[in-house]
């Protein structure tokens, strides 16, 4: 402001009367020369530029009180999520706030008290100018025309300067109003401010007793206290670098969004496999019950093939039996051909007619004796193909009273001859099926040498014949 004092000059013979006394003394002494010094455009413009810059500083300082107050409020509804993680941090930062505030408050105060002075000091100089016009004019100063003009130029700007001076007062009226708004506004903040260090106050304390407490009861949670302490510190920093991550977070919306549509992808991709290993387990609960079926059966048949074991044995002690028994008969049968040679012998030592008579008492008696073979035939014999397979079972009375069971007799078993002796061979041969036993009864038949040698035709059985033309095979005595 000490350059705009250069510019104006005091237009009265004093040097000490100030403007306003300069006025009000009456009539004093001009001359041309100091009026030819004044240039009120001049003033008018530096007072205009130092009115523009003491606007923009003041609308500079009232927008920063707004982000200021914006600040709080955001650092006041963002607190309250992480008081309990970022209590020191968030101290420091009000803190920080709170001084820079009152560094803006100050600024402030210094700017509003330098515009009014700076207003003060310009109306004081308009003053100054008014009187010094108006005194040149009552004393009749002649002025020269060049000078006449300038002096009308200057009054003509020096109402526009009136104009814009009044002009001014309003706006500076409107902007007294929006300070005082802002006051109380700043006022309100603070008072939210001092609320918020309360409670940030009271949390502390707070904080500290549930530690206290926490510490006393859960003393063997030291490791989760230090992980915790970390996480506080990382929370920290993250608070700290929120303000700047805001700006960097609206060009991975798309990212995010993408990201979002894979994992609802990769979720349903989870749930197809989730429905996939459900089946898989179902079918494997299945083939566990199959396997658990397929043992139970295993155990059933290796049960059966042990029986089956012990029937081959039982079997093969039968067919033990069998041929001892068929041992006997070999015996049986030597035996008989033994008798059958020594008759033979008796016969031919007695004379031709008692032969005769004899032939004829035994074909009389033969029908009686023996089993004819239509009497045979009438028997329910099975078939040749099943007398094979499954073997015959007969009953057979020898001389001797005896009673033998032949059982699963081969298909080549019998004798050929009288003087051969029976060919048993194993018989019975079973099969995995188990067709031997079927259940089939087998039928009961008596076999002569006659069927025998019927079915064989061969030479040997027809000459296979006793003394009395009967022919040799089992007989079955009469009891």
């Amino acid at each position: 402001m000490s350059s705009d004092n250069g510019a104006f000059v005091d237009l009265t013979s004093s040097p000490y009367s100030s403007p306003h006394s300069a006025a009000r003394d009456g009539p004093v002494t001009m001359s041309t020369v100091e009026l030819a010094a004044i240039d009120q455009t001049e003033a008018l413009r530096e007072l205009r530029s130092d009115h523009e810059v003491l606007r923009g500083e003041f609308l500079a300082t009232r927008g920063r009180a707004e982000d200021l107050d914006h600040q709080l409020a955001a650092a006041a509804n963002a607190a309250s999520p992480f008081v309990l993680f970022s209590q020191p941090k968030y101290e420091v930062e009000r803190l920080d706030n709170y001084r820079e505030l009152e560094a803006c408050r100050l600024r402030y105060h210094d700017l509003q008290l330098r515009y009014r002075e700076a207003v003060s000091e310009f109306q004081d100089r308009i003053s100054t100018l008014e009187a010094q016009l108006v005194t040149a004019s009552f004393f009749g100063v002649i002025v020269p025309p060049d000078t006449a003009r300038r002096i009308a130029d200057l009054e003509s700007q020096l109402e526009r300067s009136q104009y814009d001076l009044k002009v001014e007062r309003d706006r500076q009226s409107s902007l007294a109003s929006e300070h005082r708004e802002s006051a109380t506004s700043h006022k309100a903040a603070q008072a939210e401010v001092n609320r918020l260090k309360a409670a940030i106050e009271r949390k502390p304390r707070r904080f500290r007793t549930l530690r206290d407490n926490y510490e006393r009861r859960l003393k063997v949670a030291d490791n989760t206290i230090a992980t915790h302490s970390a996480e506080l510190d990382r929370l920290q920093d993250q608070v700290s670098t929120l303000d700047r991550d805001l700006l960097q977070v609206s060009p991975t919306c798309p990212r995010c969004d993408q990201a979002k549509a894979e994992r609802i992808a990769t979720q349903d991709r989870v749930s197809a496999a989730r429905d996939t290993i459900a089946r898989l387990e179902k079918r494997i609960n299945q083939i566990e019950k199959y396997q658990k079926s397929r043992q139970d059966l295993e155990f059933a048949l290796a049960a059966l093939q042990q029986e089956r074991g012990g029937l081959v044995v039982q079997r093969d002690e039968l067919l033990g039996q069998l041929r001892e028994l068929f041992m006997e008969v070999t015996d049986l049968r030597a035996e008989r051909d033994q008798a059958e040679e020594r008759l033979s012998s008796i016969a031919s030592l007695l004379p031709s007619t008692l032969g005769h008579k004899r032939a004829r008492s035994q074909s009389d008696f033969r029908p009686s004796l023996l089993a004819s073979p239509r009497s045979l035939d009438r028997l329910q014999v099975p078939s040749r193909p099943e007398v094979r397979e499954a073997g015959i079972i007969s009953s057979v009375h020898w001389p001797s009273r005896s009673y033998f069971s032949i059982c699963s007799i081969d298909r080549q078993g019998w004798p050929r001859g009288a003087s051969s002796s029976p060919a048993v061979s194993d018989v019975g041969a079973h099969s995995d099926g188990g067709e031997s036993s079927s259940g089939k009864s087998s039928s009961t038949r008596v076999f002569d040498s006659d069927v025998v040698g019927s079915d064989s035709g061969s030479p040997e059985l027809r000459r296979a014949k006793d003394p009395f033309g009967m022919p040799l095979g089992l007989y079955r005595t009469l009891s």
